[in-house]
């Protein structure tokens, strides 16, 4: 559960907004729309064309996510909450929300089964993920 508090909810609640919206960002299928609309279609190739950009889109969405996730959840950055679960929390909503993608891109358009790529860009998700849970304790241990 998420405690707020009152001076700070108009920024956490931003904060969760933002989340809410990168979260829609993640899942939407974009090659869907890509086929049923021509203009979108040649947008995203000129953007995502190559496989690089694909692996950049991955890595920098998943990265928005984890950095929004650990901000409104500052808990799931210490193994000593509560429970004694931040860090799986927080590993876990990333990896669901990365599931969630792929299987909402394998049945929207794709149409086939999940394939070796579709486990590549889980990783690169779970990669970014790590990346920021990373920085953001190696910046706490700084700052204490």
């Amino acid at each position: 559960m998420v405690h707020l508090k009152h001076h700070h909810f108009k920024s956490n609640s931003w904060l969760l907004a933002g989340l809410v919206g990168l979260v829609a960002a993640a899942l939407f299928p974009y090659g869907w729309l890509a086929t049923h609309w021509p203009t979108f279609d040649r947008f995203a190739g000129f953007i995502f064309g190559s496989e690089a950009a694909h692996v950049a889109g991955h890595l920098g969405l998943f990265g928005l996510l984890g950095t929004a996730v650990l901000l409104i959840f500052p808990g799931w950055r210490q193994r000593r909450t509560r429970s004694g679960f931040g860090p799986f929390l927080y590993f876990g909503l990333m990896a669901v929300i990365g599931f969630i993608q792929e299987f909402l891109q394998i049945v929207s358009f794709k149409h086939r089964p999940i394939a070796a790529n579709d486990l590549f860009d889980l990783t690169v998700d779970l990669l970014a993920a790590g990346v920021v849970f990373v920085v953001f304790i190696h910046f706490e241990r700084l700052r204490d």
